[in-house]
């Protein structure tokens, strides 16, 4: 992930500020927004280099989500530089990993941002969306993968973006200029400058298509979408399901370049998901073949020691009925290439033993 806008005219950012700072406040009851980002300036708060500790503060100081969500966007915008010299980074970390890189270095590239600003929100029990896409920055598409954040705060969620809000790139160099007008930005304003893969992130009942963020001509996919319901239910599913269910809505006919690292990752998650997915249900074959041949050898050794019929039919039973299960068990659709000799394997396995207990039924007694 490597979008970061740049700041091409310090007077139109100094006039959004402005704007935005003028608008931007908290419920009645609660303490400003401003204010809250002026005390995440101070040296008592900046100081803070763990997030669970962090966390525990901006709780013990404050009641309410909003609030808390405010002090932790305004902590990790304002206590955090833009990592530059990590774009030629192309190693891949994970979350704990990306949190740990930036409250240490005090810098990160945007995952960074978001992954600081995620665990802040849940350690304090506010649910959050890492939401992956694209950007346009004063009119010029910028291709290159980004990330931002939703958040739910009292049934709604919200669009904000740590990173942007954190300052710019001038003349090639970060700038920090703290800018308000990234925290929970309306929906309908954040399509204008950011495009997630997948349109149920826009939180729009019309979302853009691909093409009209691209070409900036405004067509919207058909019909009216439930994007709360959408988001409720893909919340739920498991990530193989989550990630068929993107794919099918990111590909609406159009293809382009900043569509294409997320198709790409996509597709290779689905390939590997689904490659363990029929791993685990082969492992569980096994395990019930494997009782079976037990059970099957019970039987025999029953038998052979003249044990009563009740006994040994008892356990030929109970080999048919685990072989019936090992059978049932095994995948009969998205199979891997190179998954597929083994698994006629133990298909081959299965009628082996089938053909033995029916002789055992048949010709014991």
């Amino acid at each position: 992930v490597r979008a970061m806008k740049a700041i091409r005219n310090s007077s139109l950012v100094t006039v959004l500020i402005t704007l935005v700072s003028a608008a931007a406040s908290l419920t009645a009851n609660a303490q400003t927004g401003a204010a809250i980002d002026s005390l995440m300036r101070t040296m008592q708060w900046r100081q803070k280099n763990n997030s669970e500790c962090i966390a525990a503060d901006m709780m013990m100081r404050w009641q309410g989500e909003e609030e808390r969500f405010r002090a932790a966007f305004a902590w990790t915008a304002q206590n955090i530089r833009y990592d530059l010299a990590a774009l030629r980074d192309n190693k891949l970390y994970n979350h704990q990993e990306l949190v740990s890189n930036a409250l240490s270095k005090r810098m990160a590239l945007c995952e960074g941002y978001v992954a600081v600003l995620d665990s802040l929100c849940r350690l304090m029990g506010i649910e959050t969306y890492k939401v992956p896409g694209y950007t346009r920055w004063q009119g010029k598409l910028q291709p290159e993968p980004h990330l931002w954040i939703a958040v739910k705060l009292g049934g709604t969620w919200y669009l904000s973006d740590p990173t942007w809000a954190s300052g710019g790139i001038v003349n090639g160099r970060y700038r920090a200029d703290y800018d308000t007008l990234w925290f929970m930005k309306p929906p309908d304003k954040m399509i204008r400058s950011h495009m997630p893969y997948d349109p149920i992130w826009q939180l729009l009942t019309q979302p853009l298509t691909h093409r009209g963020f691209v070409n900036a001509d405004g067509s919207t996919l058909p019909g009216k979408w439930q994007f709360n319901d959408s988001i409720t239910v893909y919340l739920q599913q498991a990530m193989l399901n989550q990630h068929l269910a993107e794919l099918r809505r990111i590909r609406q006919g159009f293809s382009h370049q900043s569509l294409q690292p997320r198709i790409s990752f996509l597709e290779q998650s689905v390939k590997v998901q689904q490659h363990n997915a029929v791993v685990e249900l082969m492992r569980q074959s096994n395990a019930l073949f494997n009782a079976a041949v037990g059970a099957y050898n019970e039987a025999v050794e029953a038998f052979n020691s003249r044990k009563p019929r009740k006994q040994v039919m008892a356990s030929l039973i109970r080999a048919g009925q685990l072989l019936e299960s090992a059978g049932a068990m095994l995948p009969k659709q998205n199979v891997p290439v190179s998954l597929r000799d083994e698994l006629s394997l133990m298909r081959r396995q299965i009628r082996e033993l089938e053909a033995r207990l029916r002789e055992a039924e048949s010709k014991w007694y």
